[in-house]
């Protein structure tokens, strides 16, 4: 029997409104046989509990209830606990929620757009020792991040469930937690070996990349064996977790990857990761690795930025990525001329004034975090002609 959300005092935790008092009701209404009434009750607890974006202490209260609700194969439909439990994890603080791994190839590339945002602000600010501070962890997100962390033993026996939705949201939810990638390693190399479901198995092998270990040989060779899917989005997936494993990527992988950047889909229901955005993910899939193990990786995303698009966000992505490989050491010095860019400097700037995104201000943001002129007319003023004897690469 599922536990009864009225054994708890909901008066002493909150939503947006005031006392948590109706969430009990909310709970039980997800149980309900009748569709509608479990939207409404989904919907009004969004509005109430996650209200414009903030996370109160009622949803932190809420989660083993809804961890209960994905375990429960008798259910009306048991997905509604992970979609719950999937809105509250603050992902946004996940790398200081659970603690960034070094990784023995140097930074990696997010680790690099972390450090040229956090220098840019600190010069803005002046602060002293150059060190821009960043906020305090909210209290109520580490902890919703640790009440999700306590059902870790729940969705690793769901790993095993009939039911190919609780397999496949249950390797969504372990992929938050890299610090209990002692126990989780071993349960999806296992699930790998025998899991019939093509999709499945693909989320099994992101998981797997975004909490283990690169060089894992017992991993990496699990998941390669699901390297070659058919369908083109259950690759890529794959690919997203195979590429933080192994030693060096192939090019072939970067090359798929990219593709996904530039052309996977924005918005694919039913795809469990990353706000289920395909291009997002292959963003933050390469940005995962370490600058200096990525050769190819700068002219390939050169040559489809050459190429050109509508959609402003992956330009954004890819420009970040580039920066990040073409500025491995940090922004230009202060004083810094044109004569001292680099070919592939030079490249990523040229690519910003073809992109005709010059003015927008994250893309002049990206720029002036480099120590490039964050205007087009300076910045135009800069490439006028590439620098002498340097090959793009």
């Amino acid at each position: 029997m599922p536990s009864d959300p009225l054994d708890l005092d909901w008066s002493a935790v909150s939503h947006a409104f005031g006392p948590a008092t109706d969430v009990p009701g909310l709970l039980r209404a997800l149980r309900s046989p009748e569709e509608q009434r479990r939207t409404g009750a989904i919907r009004e607890f969004r509005a109430k509990v996650l209200h414009q974006g903030s996370l109160y202490s009622a949803g932190v209260a809420a989660v083993p209830y809804l961890i209960e609700l994905l375990a429960d194969a008798n259910a009306p439909d048991r997905t509604l606990g992970h979609e719950l439990l999937a809105a509250i994890m603050p992902e946004e603080e996940l790398g200081r929620l659970s603690g960034v791994r070094p990784h023995r190839h140097g930074p990696r590339l997010h680790e690099l757009a972390e450090q040229r945002s956090d220098a840019y602000l600190a010069r803005l600010e002046d602060e002293p020792h150059g060190e821009y501070g960043r906020p305090e962890i909210d209290p109520v997100h580490r902890q919703a991040y640790e009440a999700i962390r306590a059902g870790v033993p729940t969705y690793l026996r769901l790993l095993d469930d009939a039911d190919r939705d609780a397999r496949g949201l249950s390797a969504h939810l372990l992929s938050f937690f890299p610090e209990s990638a002692p126990r989780v390693v071993p349960a999806i190399i296992a699930r790998l070996a025998v899991e019939p479901d093509g999709a499945v198995g693909s989320l099994l092998c992101l998981a797997a990349g975004m909490i283990g270990d690169p060089g894992d040989a017992r991993l990496v060779a699990a998941v390669t064996r699901w390297r070659d899917q058919p369908h083109r989005i259950t690759r890529w997936t794959v690919l997203m977790g195979l590429v933080r494993l192994v030693e060096i990527p192939d090019a072939d992988m970067l090359e798929q990857l990219c593709d996904c950047l530039f052309h996977g889909p924005a918005e694919l229901y039913g795809w469990t990761f990353h706000h289920e955005n395909l291009s997002l993910a292959a963003y933050l899939a390469l940005g995962d690795l370490p600058a200096r193990s990525l050769p190819g990786l700068a002219t390939m995303l050169l040559d489809r930025l050459a190429a050109g698009g509508d959609d402003a966000s992956r330009f954004h992505y890819a420009m970040q990525l580039l920066l990040g490989l073409v500025f491995p050491d940090g922004p230009l010095p202060d004083g810094a001329a044109p004569s001292d860019l680099s070919a592939q400097q030079y490249a990523a700037a040229h690519a910003v004034l073809r992109s005709g995104l010059t003015e927008n201000v994250f893309t002049s943001r990206q720029l002036r975090e480099c120590n490039l002129p964050g205007d087009e007319d300076t910045l135009r003023g800069w490439c006028t002609a590439p620098p002498v004897a340097a090959e793009i690469g």
